[in-house]
């Protein structure tokens, strides 16, 4: 094997060790120390990658986002279903991820609410660059395929459901459970959530309310 590759493999076990103490303790309570301890690194190699804490954060983000972007690229229009089931399927595509990565969900909240102030920018543009621009690609393709005439109609459609994904995922979507607790419970509260916002977005909150009852 190659330096550089065992270089590569190095650092991407510190980052895969640093998405778990970020996903549990975030920014400001993570500890380099335990980074070191819990992944049997030692500090020589992991400041041979990282100059610190900072630096570790933001490559893992950044790590994380991209696994997301590359995930997302499983989605296909079905052509023979409605739109809102195109929107739904999409939908819950994007919840399988938390599934297959759990270890990952806090920090994609805590990066989008409450990211460390020195870091901000770099993480917001990070985000718009495969968080964003991975989901709102798909919900275009949807949209396109429905609606192929209409640019004013895919326009609004795709920033009205990117703007629930973006706060369903940045918000809990029920204050009662906790994700390290019931993540199933959780991830169906979200999903119920956008649901609720798709009808409303397609249908007319009159009709959501009859549908309901």
């Amino acid at each position: 094997m190659k330096q550089t590759q065992k270089s590569q493999i190095s650092k991407e076990h510190i980052i895969q060790t640093a998405i778990a103490e970020f996903g549990k303790y975030g920014f400001a309570s993570a500890s380099v120390n335990r980074i070191c301890e819990n992944g049997g690194i030692s500090k020589g190699k992991l400041y041979h990658h990282f100059n610190g804490k900072a630096e570790i954060y933001l490559d893992t983000i950044t790590y994380c986002y991209e696994m997301f972007s590359v995930h997302m690229q499983q989605f296909r229009v079905d052509t023979a279903v409605s739109l809102e089931n195109n929107l739904l399927s999409c939908y819950q595509l994007f919840s399988k991820f938390w599934y297959l990565h759990p270890e990952m969900l806090n920090l994609f909240v805590e990066s989008r609410t409450f990211p460390p102030s020195e870091l901000r920018e770099e993480i917001m543009e990070t985000r718009s660059r495969f968080f964003n621009q991975s989901v709102k690609e798909k919900l275009r393709e949807i949209v396109l395929f429905h609606f192929p005439n209409n640019e004013k109609q895919q326009q609004t459609l795709v920033s009205l459901c990117f703007t629930a994904i973006d706060y369903i995922t940045s918000s809990v979507a029920s204050p009662a459970i906790r994700p390290q607790e019931n993540l199933e419970g959780y991830i169906d509260a979200q999903n119920e959530l956008f649901q609720s916002a798709i009808h409303i977005f397609l249908y007319g909150c009159l009709q959501t309310d009859m549908q309901h009852t």
